[in-house]
């Protein structure tokens, strides 16, 4: 991995889940942030260029993050005023209807060209630009990125806008049909990684919620569709 200044500057980072993540993943009020995919960049300032690249690890995990020091400046609170004017229109908006820094409708490398462009004409301490740090490599994720902590974060989402509980029970691979949130959310909070079945479970209940999250509201046809791409590959 390159590594990343301790430096003052403005970066773009990226990402390349195809699954939604919270963008405070890991963290108690996760289900109420935005989630975000690699449909979705971001730029920033940052007094500590390395410690920010770490903070993005930490919630999206490094396979997942794409992190571009783009410029090192002195005072980077100035440049990315400027930079967010150029931007504004292209924020994810939360929950509540407001902004978010988080942007969608553009690429990681226009939003870079932007910044160089505003830096080059207003910022002249701007310095040269450092490599980009890609995503590390390593063995593809389970049921594509699936993680106990998603599964975790996707049933309370699903509970909380009505997802009948026969559903959730339908998409569960135990043959009795006895599932609840309530064992889902408990019984994944203590898990570290997932099983095959565990695995086939998590996939479908991720399935449903980006599905339902992009508009498709039948949670019997979602479960359906959920059950025929993740098939278990054992029965107990």
């Amino acid at each position: 991995m390159q590594s990343i200044p301790s430096s003052a500057g403005i970066y773009v980072v990226s990402l390349s889940n195809e699954h939604p993540i919270s963008v405070n993943a890991g963290r108690p009020f996760a289900d109420r942030c935005i989630f975000v995919t690699k449909l979705n960049c971001k730029f920033g300032r940052a007094q500590n260029l390395a410690r920010r690249y770490r903070e993005y690890v930490r919630t999206f995990g490094a396979q997942y993050v794409s992190f571009e020091v783009v410029t090192l400046v002195e005072k980077p609170e100035l440049l990315e005023a400027a930079v967010a004017a150029r931007l504004s229109t292209l924020r994810v908006r939360g929950p509540s209807g407001r902004p978010n820094e988080w942007l969608v409708g553009t690429t990681a490398a226009d939003v870079r060209r932007i910044i160089l462009e505003v830096a080059a004409t207003q910022y002249a301490g701007a310095s040269e630009r450092t490599p980009p740090v890609r995503p590390a490599a390593r063995r593809q994720p389970q049921s594509a990125g699936a993680s106990p902590a998603l599964v975790v974060a996707s049933a309370k989402y699903l509970r909380a806008v009505g997802m009948p509980l026969s559903v959730l029970r339908n998409l569960h691979h135990f043959v009795r049909r006895t599932e609840t949130y309530a064992s889902t959310i408990r019984y994944f909070g203590g898990k570290s990684e997932l099983g095959p079945n565990n695995a086939a479970y998590a996939a479908r209940l991720l399935f449903v919620e980006q599905e339902y999250r992009a508009g498709n509201t039948s949670f019997e046809r979602l479960g359906e569709e959920a059950l025929r791409r993740f098939p278990l590959t054992a029965e107990r």
